[in-house]
């Protein structure tokens, strides 16, 4: 299970709130605070959902994923997979505009 800090604790509560009374989040905080552990700590205590997770490159997104998996080991010593996460990057997003084919996952 990934360990947040206090103040991630706080942001996550509060997204956890919002998700529950208007069905949608959006999460604004700096550069390096902490915005993907968040979102992998969603995925990670909701398994059965699936998440669409989008980023501009595709070895950040492998980081951050590795980087999750290792966090979530730490906590209870068996790591959650993550495949409730489907990855695309915004240039994949553009292809989605252009064909009109969306992924399975980001139609629930």
């Amino acid at each position: 299970m990934i360990e947040l800090y206090p103040h991630n604790q706080r942001d996550y509560e509060a997204m956890v709130e919002m998700l529950r009374e208007k069905g949608a989040a959006c999460l604004i905080k700096p550069p390096s605070d902490g915005r993907a552990i968040l979102g992998m700590h969603l995925a990670e205590e909701e398994p059965g959902k699936r998440f669409l997770w989008v980023n501009p490159q595709v070895l950040h997104m492998r980081q951050q994923l590795a980087n999750a998996i290792r966090l979530s080991a730490m906590g209870q010593g068996r790591a959650h997979d993550f495949s409730n996460i489907t990855t695309i990057t915004y240039a994949g997003l553009v292809g989605i505009a252009d064909t009109g084919e969306v992924p399975d996952v980001a139609r629930d």
